[in-house]
């Protein structure tokens, strides 16, 4: 009875249940989330694997203002920092 398949209780019929997998980059330098892509993305054609991206999420942009002077008092200087953090996810 090794050969029947438990969900419809056939014999010699395989299951052929495929998982999906979603795998997500992100990161602030742009050039380095694309070069990963690319790389995933060429080694799953070298596969015949069932690809699909990648797909660009929306960039975050976090930004921080904070004065300069550390006790407060002096001239009101003002630093500003900003980040982007870049997102694509692919499907295998």
């Amino acid at each position: 009875m090794a050969d029947v398949d438990t969900k419809k209780g056939k014999e010699g019929v395989e299951d052929t249940d495929l998982k999906k997998t979603r795998i997500t980059f992100s990161g602030n330098k742009l050039a380095a989330v694309q070069q990963v892509t690319n790389q995933l993305v060429g080694n799953a054609k070298n596969l015949a694997v069932k690809l699909s991206g990648p797909v660009k999420l929306p960039n975050k942009h976090l930004k921080i203002t904070t004065r300069r002077s550390p006790c407060g008092e002096g001239s009101k200087t003002w630093d500003h920092w900003e980040m982007t953090i870049y997102k694509r996810y692919i499907d295998l």
